[in-house]
């Protein structure tokens, strides 16, 4: 992919190059995948830092294969975007692959809402985000029957009606714009009881091959909404999913992320919006240990 750069030949001036041209919805992924941004006065070294790590954590989840993008991946390169203030044309691209993506229960928009609207980083998408999800609800009961889906994949109904649930609750008070912690506490300390109740029940983690892909992050996603010291508790039973390929790799990366934020206050996958990345040195000893590199 050519890309237009605009260089000023002044002398003592660090030359100025352009946006990523408007890319296409057919050719998105390509586009993206061969894409590698070059400095801007306009951005920080910090943010140009932080959006290329983004892209090539994107490259190598998706082994720079553009028919192996899901929604993480698209979630990822509109943050990339945002940071690297593409054009709008493209950042909202970007913003419509998401919805493509998740149109089937709005995983990521509910999961992320309150970080999105607490970060002026996500303000040129916050119109689009809200009129998301607006949609959103109609798209859960209209797509997803917990009963049909048990019988489709041969699951345990109880089983899949429970998590149904439980990923109903996750989301009851913190969806939208109007998160709401005395309410939504005391639902996430209940998920938690129960998903402890049926991972003990069960015997592990409630991945893939007990609920399917539609499900698979739910355990996960209980875990991500608890305290930190119940995250570093089942690190290693998130991790052991992962490599059983019962979970896909995504929400691991997220949980060390929440996890090292927490501990030492930065981060390695730059999953958590205004935490620092952690040195060279601290990033490869993490990524080597959890089958990163």
């Amino acid at each position: 992919m050519r890309f237009l750069f605009f260089l000023w030949l002044l002398a003592g001036t660090t030359p100025l190059f352009s946006q990523l041209p408007q890319l296409n919805h057919e050719n998105f992924e390509t586009q993206v995948l061969t894409y590698r941004p070059e400095a801007r006065s306009e951005i920080t070294d910090k943010n140009f830092a932080y959006g290329n790590m983004i892209l090539r954590e994107t490259r190598a989840t998706t082994g720079a294969k553009a028919s192996n993008f899901n929604r993480a991946d698209y979630f990822n390169i509109l943050s990339a975007f945002l940071t690297l203030k593409e054009s709008s044309a493209n950042i909202n691209l970007a913003f419509t692959k998401l919805l493509a993506a998740d149109a089937d229960d709005c995983e990521y928009l509910h999961a992320f809402s309150e970080k999105a609207f607490k970060n002026d980083k996500y303000a040129p998408v916050w119109d689009l985000w809200r009129a998301a999800l607006t949609k959103c609800p109609d798209v859960v009961s209209e797509t997803f029957d917990a009963r049909d889906y048990a019988q489709a994949g041969g699951f345990d109904p109880e089983l899949i009606i429970e998590l149904d649930a439980i990923r109903q609750d996750d989301q009851r008070h913190r969806a939208h714009d109007s998160y709401v912690a005395e309410k939504q506490n005391p639902l996430d300390e209940r998920n938690l009881q129960r998903i402890e109740s049926l991972s003990e029940k069960y015997g592990g983690y409630l991945g893939r091959s007990l609920v399917g892909k539609e499900l698979e992050g739910v355990m996960w996603q209980v875990i991500q909404h608890s305290k930190p010291a119940t995250m570093r508790l089942y690190l290693p039973t998130i991790h052991r999913a992962v490599q059983a390929e019962e979970l896909h790799p995504t929400p691991l990366k997220m949980l060390l992320d929440r996890i090292c934020a927490s501990e030492h206050g930065w981060q390695v996958f730059g999953s958590q919006p205004g935490v620092p990345l952690a040195s060279e040195a601290e990033q490869n000893r993490i990524r080597d240990k959890y089958g990163f590199q």
